[in-house]
């Protein structure tokens, strides 16, 4: 998405104020020190209505003054915010979002709004020309429910014919995703979604920052027609390298309809529970190919999370010794402190509580982790276990779990060594283990994982 100098007046508390948003900076037009007094009770401003000198409106998103703590020394006002919506009505509502990303593109293939027309006469085969198929039949409407809020996910395309002579294309073709809501929604709803789509987007292509190209806003009118009705601008990392490809992502061919709902409500709700991890993700092509000490920590860390949303308690769960053992150690540290005829809170339990905690949160060795997922996804790892063994030259029968529990405790504890060859392979198996996780407690199912885990790593 393009960034454009934006000027214009916003109204905060019954007062226009004038500016210029550039750079990603808003900036306070007048005269040094006029406005210092308007802004000093609140730091953060939330959504902001106002009109651009183009006589459009624009929704500045998430305002919130910078260098705050030092307003009253400042002659000028500046605020940052995460982007702005533009639109020709005041009305701050919208029934549907539409995504535009080259990472749709590789998802849902342009390819498929097209068919080609073929001449077989004469013993050749000559491509005469291509037929667009029939919009309903290349639409993908699938319902997704996320956090008890229904909506759908719609997957087409948009189609233009390429009129200017110069261009050298007949025909554009471009993927968009469609959140169609139940419900209105308005400019504050806005980064929820957007969040939504591009979690989603950033692990089906395994990596961290995805590039958007547009993003529309739509209404319905009174008879239930689509018209659009703005367009929002998100600001991004900067310099995002990615480049779209199918044979190494995970596309809606791969998941089909069931899964791709179920994958996209498990992401956007560890978005809303506050507990999605991308620093797994790689943000380029190095960190895809390389291996370096802090990225391989950073894969242990996210792998013993994401094991622990589903078996935090595997081993109590299974061994009746081990839960009896710890269900004694609980209720002995809880009468200890009934007994003190205090809370657990109070600082003369703080040791109570530090130990009650401890044991509440202890099961699984991270050997025994690492070791379990060995055993439990072997058909989907197992070729992948012998190439990467292949490739760094380490016995296939080596025991990655004790090779693992090792590293990740000298690095734990400040060890810093070179990486070994034992470490590459448990990196990508680590890797491996993250999004097969991620997708069982997706109910993805185990042959789609395994092709999944086979064209990303």
């Amino acid at each position: 998405m393009t960034n454009q100098t934006i000027r214009g007046e916003f109204r905060y508390k019954d007062k226009n104020y004038p500016f210029i948003l550039e750079n990603r900076i808003l900036t306070l037009v007048g005269a040094a020190f006029c406005f210092r007094e308007d802004f000093q009770e609140e730091e953060y401003l939330g959504t902001l209505m106002g009109v651009t000198d183009s006589n459009q409106y624009v929704f500045l998103l998430d305002c919130h003054i910078l260098n705050f703590a030092f307003l009253t020394l400042s002659g000028r006002i500046q605020m940052g915010l995460h982007g702005y919506i533009l639109q020709d009505s005041s009305d701050d509502q919208f029934d549907c979002v539409e995504f535009y990303s080259p990472a749709l593109r590789a998802f849902y293939s342009p390819r498929k709004a097209w068919s080609p027309e073929i001449d077989d006469t004469d013993n050749t085969i000559d491509m005469k020309g291509i037929t667009l198929n029939p919009y309903e039949t290349v639409i993908q409407e699938i319902p997704v429910t996320v956090s008890g809020e229904a909506f759908c996910c719609e997957l087409g395309f948009a189609r233009y014919f390429n009129l200017h002579p110069e261009d050298r294309y007949a025909l554009s073709i471009q993927t968009g995703l469609i959140l169609d809501f139940q419900t209105q929604k308005s400019s504050d709803d806005l980064g929820k979604y957007y969040l939504y789509v591009r979690d989603f987007l950033a692990f089906i292509n395994f990596k961290r920052d995805i590039p958007f190209d547009d993003i529309v806003l739509w209404r319905r009118d009174a008879e239930g027609k689509r018209h659009k009705s703005g367009k929002a601008i998100i600001f991004q990392v900067n310099d995002i390298e990615y480049q779209p490809k199918a044979d190494s992502s995970i596309t809606f061919d791969d998941l089909g309809k069931e899964s791709f709902a179920k994958l996209f409500r498990e992401i956007a709700e560890q978005r809303l529970s506050g507990e999605y991890n991308p620093y797994f993700l790689p943000r380029g092509k190095s960190e895809t190919r390389t291996v370096e000490k802090s990225g391989w920590l950073m894969a242990a860390i996210s792998f013993e999370g994401e094991f622990n949303k589903k078996y935090g308690s595997l081993k109590a769960d299974r061994d009746e010794q081990f839960y009896h053992a710890k269900e004694k150690l609980l209720l002995t540290i809880d009468e200890a402190v009934k007994e003190s005829g205090c809370s657990i809170n109070n600082k003369k339990n703080k040791y109570f509580q530090r130990f009650r905690h401890l044991i509440d949160c202890y099961d699984t060795t991270i050997e025994e982790k690492f070791h379990f997922c060995e055993e439990h996804f072997q058909s989907e790892i197992e070729q992948l276990k012998s190439k990467y063994c292949r490739f760094n030259q380490v016995s296939v029968q080596t025991d990655f779990a004790v090779k693992y529990a090792e590293s990740r405790n000298r690095s734990a504890h400040g060890v810093v060594e070179a990486i070994r060859p034992e470490d590459v392979v448990t990196f990508q198996m680590l890797r491996c283990f993250i999004y097969l996780l991620v997708m069982e407690r997706a109910s993805v199912p185990s042959e789609k994982r395994k092709e999944i885990i086979k064209k990303l790593f």
